[in-house]
C-alpha cells in the first residue's frame, strides 16, 4: 500500500464516516435524564432507613391508586378524539368528553398533592424545611417538558 492516492481516498472515506457518525449521534441524542421524583426527594432529604421504607410503601400505594386514574384519562382522551370521525358531532358531546378529561386530571392532581402531603409528614422538622424548598423542583422534573416558544 505504497500508493499515496489510495491512502488519501481511504483517509477521506474514514473522515466522512466519522463526520457522518458524529452528526447522527448529535441529531439523535437522547433527551436529558430526568430524575424520578422519589429518587430526587430521597437524595435531597437524606431519609433514614425507616423513612425510606415508609416512603417506598407510600409511593407504591400512590402508584396503585393512580394507575386506574391514568387509564381512565387515556380512555377519556381516546373517546374525545374518536369523536373526530363523526363530522356531525355537536359541541355538547365534545364538551362532555372534555369535562371527563378534566375530572380525571383533577383526581390525578389531588392524589399527587395528598401523596406529597403525606410524604412531608414523615419528614423531621429539618427535612420539612428542605422538602418545602425542593418540592417544586422535583415536581417540575416529573412534568413533561414545555414545547419550544416558537412552536417547533
Amino acid at each position: 500500500m505504497n500508493n499515496p492516492r489510495i491512502l488519501k481516498i481511504l483517509l477521506l472515506i474514514l473522515l466522512l464516516l466519522n463526520l457522518g457518525t458524529l452528526s447522527f449521534i448529535w441529531m439523535h441524542k437522547p433527551p436529558p435524564h430526568r430524575e424520578e421524583v422519589g429518587a430526587f426527594l430521597k437524595r435531597k432529604l437524606h431519609f433514614s432507613e425507616e423513612q425510606e421504607k415508609l416512603f417506598d410503601s407510600m409511593k407504591q400505594a400512590h402508584r396503585r391508586y393512580r394507575r386506574p386514574l391514568m387509564q381512565a384519562q387515556r380512555d377519556a382522551r381516546d373517546k374525545l378524539f374518536a369523536l373526530l370521525k363523526n363530522p356531525q358531532i355537536d359541541s355538547a358531546t365534545v364538551i362532555e368528553a372534555v369535562n371527563q378529561i378534566w375530572m380525571n386530571k383533577k383526581e390525578e392532581e389531588l392524589s399527587t398533592f395528598y401523596h406529597f402531603s403525606e410524604v412531608r409528614k414523615i419528614c423531621t422538622p429539618e427535612q420539612q424545611k428542605i422538602f418545602d424548598e425542593v418540592i417544586q423542583e422535583g415536581l417540575r422534573n416529573m412534568a413533561p417538558p414545555l414545547p419550544p416558544k416558537d412552536g417547533r
